[in-house]
């Protein structure tokens, strides 16, 4: 029974790690798309949403694809953004959504929206 202690604390502490590294990754490749950026519309071709919150805001996973200018097509599978819930029938399969890249290497992209957790103020 005390080892099922080290190992919930170990997990936890690698999960705290491997946020923290995902974060600085992350951070890395957003300073380098804003660099040069290139900013364009995909077409989302897969979309799943969560629960709608009590606060009007749902998160959705979407995949998506676009064509650089380069000619060269690119397709990221699951991306996460909190959208409001009204906001929901926009983005369905087959529907635009903006996405900007960095012009030297299309690969490096991510959604061009706002997460609207960012607009929630608690009252």
């Amino acid at each position: 029974m005390k080892s099922i202690h080290i190992i919930i604390v170990a997990v936890v502490i690698i999960a705290i790690i491997y946020s923290f590294i995902r974060n600085f990754i992350n951070r890395g490749i957003e300073k380098e798309i804003l660099k040069n950026p290139c900013y364009t519309e995909a077409t989302i071709v897969d979309m799943t949403p969560g629960t709608p919150s009590s606060f009007g805001i749902v998160s959705i996973h979407v995949g998506y694809r676009f064509t650089a200018e380069n000619g060269a097509s690119f397709e990221k599978e699951d991306e996460l953004i909190n959208i409001k819930t009204m906001d929901l029938p926009k983005y369905q399969v087959g529907s635009g959504i903006p996405v900007v890249y960095a012009k030297s290497e299309p690969s490096k992209n991510r959604l061009n929206m706002r997460d609207a957790m960012k607009d929630f103020k608690r009252r």
